[in-house]
This record gives structure tokens, sequence and C-alpha cells, in this order.
């Protein structure tokens, strides 16, 4: 999650103190939250022993040889400027926000990370073994190619709360300016293309070299930040790019900040010091509803066209500081001081400055927490570089945000007769292909605040859509669950085009670790973004 400047002025979430207090107040005396749900809250919380990590069932893909590797992609760390508080060329703090990500690379459950730090910060290593983060006094292994190039490293995890010894894969890529190489496997030639953009305004010569030159060098072409209005559907899809963001973490935030500020209110109850404070990483669930559309819509826009991968892009640099807003003898501290009474941990937190922490002590952008926010579930023969670079050009993955749980049972394919076809998969429509769509059951992991017992209270829509190739929608077909699971769903299209799954989710399983926040558990939230399967004429 970006953060280049410390925010918007505080006379922006000041809004008014009527529009506050109509957010939620954690501090009022009365049950506000609904009948429906007034049962599952737990005003006394319990002491609980730490999770402890059971491993999911398998996925239905792993009958069908794939292993699922979950990873993160657009994250930022040593060679970003804006990274680690903007500390970059402080190599103290360096050491320490690079050995807290090391850290939480380990305890977030991932099989990769997709680096994407900044070209400006990268331009003095030549040697891509330091880019790659290879320590191997710290136990790495550092991965060549068959030119003896280094193109990966790989990072032998202890057992933590995310489970039994795991390898994370890391890999080599940047964010320019929209363009966002995966996993390169040396820099780009010339080492100046490194600065092309990818937006509209950028000559065409100049975006097909920049193109050129990344899949030259191994990489996924991506596009970071489809959200944003300088860079059109018809850019991305008349040049080979192979993904492109259908949600960004920064975006979210931003679009909070420009429509809803009046949500800021809403962390109070979440953060360090609040009483009866919910789990920290169900903090999420004050925004994620307020989902940023622009992105998904321009990847539906693509994607009718020419198939491209939808990705999820975590944008974590571990920079979210509040230092200014309310400091005593800054201009907004009488401001902070009339909202006290209402929020006393969120106008500690402002006086305070720095990192904004939650009730679990750690920081709001911690890259433990933004990793468990979100990642890519994508279906590999194996875990290595290679399988998961070719599994994500193919559109082998969902985008998941697994704070609702692990998927049990999820899947999405296509079948002609005896043979599956996988996410990103193209077959004829007359042929007479049938998708299929297993609805998951959430599956409690460490960091999901629900038991085995409250899943089946999820309540769960299974939507497939499709569109042609103007973009118009020609399926749109939705299955609601309590609970998931069952059999599978299956359709069978009339029309060809792309059709591909999106999943949301009423998280009443989670009422009651929300406490008092337990309204929360009604609204409706995206938990996963498929790829398409893509009918042909």
């Amino acid at each position: 999650m970006a953060a280049t400047d410390p925010g918007p002025a505080l006379e922006d979430l000041a809004v008014s103190e009527d529009a506050a207090a109509d957010s939620v107040d954690s501090s009022a005396p009365e049950d506000t939250q609904g009948e429906d749900l007034a049962e599952a809250e737990d005003v006394t919380p319990d002491v609980e022993a730490p999770p402890v990590y059971v491993p999911p069932p398998p996925s239905p893909a792993e009958g069908r040889g794939f292993l699922i590797a979950r990873g993160a992609l657009h994250v930022h760390n040593l060679y970003s400027h804006d990274a680690c508080d903007g500390t970059v060329d402080e190599d103290p703090k360096n050491d320490v926000c690079h050995a807290q990500f090391r850290e939480q690379v380990c305890t977030s459950g991932l099989d990769f990370v997709f680096m994407t730090d900044h070209p400006s910060n990268m331009s003095g290593e030549e040697d891509f073994t330091r880019l790659l983060y290879f320590n191997e006094a710290l136990g790495d292994t550092l991965v060549k190619n068959a030119a003896g190039d280094p193109i990966a490293n790989v990072m032998h995890c202890p057992e933590s709360i995310a489970g039994p010894p795991r390898d994370v894969v890391l890999t080599v890529g940047f964010e320019g300016t929209h363009t966002m190489p995966l996993g390169l496997q040396g820099h780009l030639e010339p080492r100046s293309l490194e600065k092309v953009s990818l937006e509209d305004t950028t000559p065409e010569s100049e975006r097909q070299a920049v193109v050129d030159a990344i899949h030259e060098k191994g990489g996924i072409v991506a596009i970071a930040h489809s959200e944003e209005e300088e860079l059109s559907a018809a850019t991305i899809a008349g040049l080979p790019i192979d993904a492109m963001e259908q949600y960004n973490m920064h975006a979210n935030f931003n679009v909070v900040l420009a429509t809803e500020i009046q949500r800021v209110f809403a962390l109070q109850p979440f953060l360090d010091g609040a009483p009866d404070a919910p789990p920290g990483d169900l903090a999420l669930l004050a925004m994620l509803d307020a989902f940023p559309e622009a992105a998904i819509e321009k990847w539906y826009a693509v994607s009718s066209i020419r198939p491209i991968t939808g990705v999820i892009g975590s944008d974590v640099h571990q920079n979210v500081t509040t230092d200014g807003y309310c400091t005593p003898g800054g201009e907004y501290e009488a401001l902070c001081d009339s909202l006290v009474e209402l929020y006393p941990a969120l106008v500690a937190a402002l006086k305070k400055g720095g990192p904004l922490l939650l009730s679990d002590g750690k920081r709001i952008d911690s890259y433990e927490r933004v990793f468990r926010w979100l990642h890519n579930r994508v279906l590999v023969q194996e875990r290595t570089a290679p399988a998961i670079i070719e599994a994500l050009r193919l559109g082998r993955t969902t985008s998941v945000f697994p704070l609702f749980g692990e998927l049990d049972g999820f899947d999405f394919h296509a079948e002609i007769g005896d043979q599956i076809l996988e996410m990103g998969s193209s077959v004829a429509l007359a042929s007479s292909p049938k998708l299929v769509v297993s609805t998951p059951k959430p599956y409690p992991t460490p960091w999901a605040a629900f038991t085995l017992e409250e899943a089946p209270l999820a309540e769960i829509d299974t939507r497939i859509l499709g569109f042609d190739a103007t973009g118009a929608k020609i399926m749109d077909t939705t299955v609601t669950s309590v609970g998931g699971g069952g059999g599978p769903t299956t359709v069978t299209p009339d029309m060809a085009g792309r059709y591909h799954v999106e999943i949301s989710i009423r998280p009443k399983h989670e009422a009651k670790a929300l406490r008092g926040q337990a309204d929360l558990a009604s609204k409706t939230y995206r938990w996963l973004m498929s790829n398409p399967v893509y009918i042909t004429p």
C-alpha cells in the first residue's frame, strides 16, 4: 500500500462531527448492530490458545495433477525509494525493514513473491543476486537458468504460524509508470527502456519496444494500476501485454479517501488500545466493500477483445504513517481534541504519529498483513519460478482475499465430454463446451478469524459472468449458498465470448470475531475473481 505523501489534510478527514458520529462508534453504550447478529457478538474476549495450522483439504485441481501456489506480486522493499517509511537511504533502518520483510514472507503462507521495485533505485545494481534479495548466510538457494544467469531466489522458511517449513520463490521485476514486468531473467536492454511508460500518450513504437524487451528477458508484461485513466483498454488490448491488475490495494485506499473519507473513523474499533477490539486483520472490512471498480471493468473490456490474465496487486511498501496530523502544536491539534471522546484510540494514534498500529500491535500496512489480505492462487505443475510464470501467462490463476478463509473445494473449468480445459484455455463453441463451477466452503486458517463450526454461517454468491467481443454482457448467473460446498454448477454457453467466475461473501461466520463491529459481517465483499475460459466462434 503506497503512501508517497502523508495523506489528505485533516480537514478532509473531519467532514463534520455528525458524519464522523454516523460511522462506527465503539464507545456507544447501546447495541446498534442488529438483532440477527447480536447472539454472535462476544463482548467478553476469551483467552485463546495460539492458532494451530491445519492444512485445508486438497483442491479439486490437485486431482488433475496441479499444485496450488499462493503468491504476492507488486511488492516493494529495499530498492524502492518510498518503501520502508521512505528510509531506503538509511542503511540501519533498511536492515530492520528487510529483516521484517523476510520474516513476514515466511509467516504469511505464501509460495512466491514477485518483487517490483523502482528502476531508479535498481539502476546501480548490475548483479541480479542483490535484486533477488539472495542471502547465502541465511540459507537461501540461488536459482540460475541454462545460461547461468540468476533468475530466482528460494527462501527456505522454518515452521511458523503459516504451517510446516516451506520454500518461497522470489523473482525480480519493477514498477515504472504502469509498466510492471514480472519474473525477469536480466535487465532490459537498453536499460533506458525501464523508464518507458505504457500509458496512452507514449509513442506506440516505444511501448512496443519495452514490451518486446521484457519478453526477451523471459518476463511477463503486466500492467500496474489498471484503474488509472491515462491507460485505456484499447491501448492495453493493442499490445501483447500478458497481465493486468484487477485490483490494487492502494487503489482501494484511494477510493475511500476520494469518496467516503468518513470510513477512516471506522478504523477506531480495530486500533491498538481500543476496548474489546476485533482481530486487526479484519480492519480491511472497513473499506473492502468500497471496491475500486475501474480496474476490473477495464479488465472485462480488454479480456473481451483478447486473452489477458487478471491479477491482484498487493502494492505493499510498509510506509503508511500518520506523522503531522495531530501532533502537539500542529495545525489540527484542536480538531483532534474535539474528536477524542468518540475516537480515543484513533486520536491517540494521530497525535503519536508513526505507523498506525492495529489491535495485534502490528502496523496496518505490514508485509505480513497485506500478504494475508490478498494473494494470487496459481495452478502449477511445480512450485518453481518458471512454472509459476508460465501458469500466470496462461491465466491459470484466481485473485483471492483469504481473510475470509481458504477456498475449500473451489473449482472452475470447461469440459468437452471427458476432456477438462483449465482457466485460460480457448475452446470452440461448436464443440458444445460446458462450464463447471464448484462453490467453496470457507476453511479456517491462522489469520482467518473463525472456526470450522462457524464456517457454515457464511453466505456465498457464486456468479458466472460472460462477455462477447464487444464487451456486452452475455451471461450473468448467480448461485447463492449458505455455507458453500454442495455439488458443482454446470452451465452451457450458447454464445462465443469469455466467461469467468466471481465469488462474493457475506462473512457472517466472522461475526463473533468482529465483536461490536458485527454489522460488517452482513455486508457483501468480493472473495474471489477467476480468470476466464475463452469460447471462440
